[in-house]
């Protein structure tokens, strides 16, 4: 199974929306009003199908983020909600790093703006692929490629052996 913890600020949710020529998708939620590409939600909402692929929120947004993955028709029944025993390390980190462990025959798929190498040091095997998007812009869908063929891949396996 691959299992890929999504961030939502700065990760499908960008900064800025400054490409005109890409349709738009916004989303009311409360007192908020947040805008992202229609491109990378589509892509998302795709993955979160696959019968070998398990999307799991990994955002400040804690629960709430399940109501905007419900909104962007994103398949997602768990966000993680972080625990940080070393307070040197991200907030993130430790909770992560945890539930690698609590999953160790999944593959890990990490998408967040701020995953960068200073933040996750000594990576757990099974977190085999790290994103790390401009917060202005978020992820891309050459990044959404990747994610898709290790997806796929994975499926394949599964169905060959």
């Amino acid at each position: 199974m691959i299992k890929i913890l999504l961030d939502i600020d700065g990760t499908i949710l960008p900064a800025y929306l400054n490409d005109k020529s890409r349709p738009k998708l916004t989303l009311s939620l409360d007192l908020y009003s947040l805008a992202f590409y229609a491109d990378i939600v589509h892509e998302f909402s795709e993955l979160s199908k696959q019968p070998n692929c398990e999307v799991i929120m990994c955002s400040s947004w804690a629960e709430t983020s399940l109501d905007i993955a419900r909104e962007l028709d994103i398949q997602c029944q768990h966000y993680l909600q972080f625990v940080q025993i070393n307070p040197k390390n991200w907030y993130k980190w430790d909770t992560i790093t945890d539930f690698c462990q609590q999953h160790p025959k999944d593959k890990i798929i990490l998408c967040d703006d701020l995953a960068n190498r200073a933040n996750t040091p000594k990576r757990p095997r099974n977190l085999i692929k790290v994103f790390q998007p401009k917060p202005a812009t978020g992820l891309t869908l050459r990044d959404l490629v990747k994610i898709k063929k290790i997806v796929l891949k994975d499926s394949k396996n599964k169905f060959f052996s």
